[in-house]
């Protein structure tokens, strides 16, 4: 599926507006220092609810079915050994059809080799 904005759903849509505030916000903190009580609450406005505040695999691609392109997930399901080698494949196919934001996803590739 190609990243964007999913058909019918406005621009200003709230899940749009919290996923991009979540994403600005997931960029200007370090991982493991976030408020997780207000992550929670953006995962849920996303559709991606996690009572625990953890920004996962799950809710990085629901922001980037909302048209953003994601940060690197800070949670990891330990039950899941292949999930950041799936996440990095994603990343990748994702990124070979955004064309104008090549560039964004390049550097989300290489934040999760990191």
């Amino acid at each position: 599926m190609t990243p964007g904005i999913p058909p019918r759903m406005p621009p200003e849509h709230p899940a749009r507006v919290a996923a991009r505030e979540l994403t600005a916000y997931l960029r200007g903190t370090m991982p493991g220092l976030e408020d997780r009580k207000r992550v929670a609450g953006w995962l849920a406005l996303i559709g991606a609810p996690d009572p625990r505040g953890f920004y996962g695999r799950d809710a990085a691609r629901r922001v980037a079915l909302l048209g953003f392109v994601p940060v690197v997930p800070r949670y990891w399901d330990a039950r899941k050994p292949n999930a950041k080698a799936e996440w990095l494949e994603w990343v990748q196919e994702s990124a070979s059809v955004d064309v104008p934001r090549a560039a964004q996803w390049r550097k989300l590739i290489t934040d999760s080799q990191g």
